[in-house]
């Protein structure tokens, strides 16, 4: 039996044909719309932001210092005896002790170097458990120095303008990484890296 043109007609206004044109762009714009929506999602926040800018001014600051610990030990005798003088008049000194000094002073410029790059691999990583882990680290770490720093300042006969901004640049180190370890939610340790991927 063929259907009735009656009942053809009452079918088609039941379930219209999709129209080709317009269903490809309605597609479209709700393919649009979801990418949008996951952009969006995915987008490092703010405190994301601020922990990257963190990480980064520290492997500057690392490039810096290491290599100069590495290639220009006598520079950091400032620190201890407060002339810059007195630090390069001892370049080619035959006293044991400076000569340690300097080696002890080469062998931390090389570590700072490779923390440098840990630093910057660590802040173009979106492995959440690798940057928790940084930021805890860092926190130890610096919070020892700084604890060492300040006990040897103490005990010290002579104040230093120059190295108290050494024990500074310690203390902003310890307390902003301490913050991340022990306040930063997981929004602040998701790496901007997420969102370009």
């Amino acid at each position: 039996l063929k259907p009735s043109r009656t009942d053809s007609a009452s079918t088609s206004r039941k379930h219209p044909l999709p129209q080709p044109g317009k269903l490809d762009w309605q597609h479209a714009a709700m393919a649009e719309a979801k990418t949008g929506a996951e952009a969006k999602r995915d987008a490092p926040s703010g405190k994301s932001k601020r922990f990257d800018q963190l990480l980064a001014a520290h492997s500057s600051a690392a490039v810096v210092s290491g290599a100069a610990a590495l290639l220009v030990p006598h520079a950091f005798g400032i620190f201890f005896s407060g002339s810059l003088r007195e630090s390069f008049g001892s370049w080619g000194g035959n006293d044991s002790q400076v000569r340690l000094t300097h080696i002890v002073v080469r062998l931390y410029g090389a570590l700072i170097l490779g923390q440098a790059l840990l630093t910057w691999l660590v802040r173009s990583s979106s492995d959440l458990r690798l940057r928790q882990g940084a930021a805890m680290a860092y926190a130890i770490v610096f919070s020892a120095t700084l604890m060492v720093l300040l006990g040897s300042h103490a005990q010290d006969d002579f104040w230093h303008a120059s190295s108290w901004s050494v024990v500074a640049l310690f203390a902003w180190l310890a307390a902003s990484y301490s913050w991340f370890a022990c306040f930063g939610s997981q929004a602040a340790f998701e790496s901007a890296a997420k969102g370009m991927m």
